[in-house]
């Protein structure tokens, strides 16, 4: 629940080396997909070809079609993490209006 924030602001380095460091754990491909939020490499798991899946957790914000179709406004809200940086104060929030009406 808590893995998937930090790691979606990792550089790639980061990522990598926590991959590597959950791999040295003993986790498996499924496990790690689950905790990172991403499908593993088609490498990782043999190039079967098959689609890769992607894991989704109740905090992930996914709305069914009926939901979206309800009047009302909508907003997509990126938040940057809190930080103690002298130059990034980080702890930010952009809102930017979106509009489904013309999804059927």
């Amino acid at each position: 629940k808590y893995t998937r924030p930090y790691f979606a602001t990792m550089t790639e380095e980061q990522k990598a080396l926590t991959i590597r460091n959950y791999k040295a754990a003993g986790f498996s491909e499924a496990q790690i997909a689950s905790m990172t939020g991403q499908a593993p490499p088609a490498g990782d798991l043999g190039a079967s070809g098959a689609p890769q899946m992607v894991t989704l957790s109740e905090v992930d914000a996914v709305f069914s079609a009926e939901e979206l179709n309800r009047p009302g406004n909508y907003e997509v809200i990126f938040r940057t993490p809190p930080s103690t940086g002298l130059f990034h104060k980080g702890d930010e929030e952009i809102r930017m209006p979106i509009s489904f009406a013309g999804f059927r």
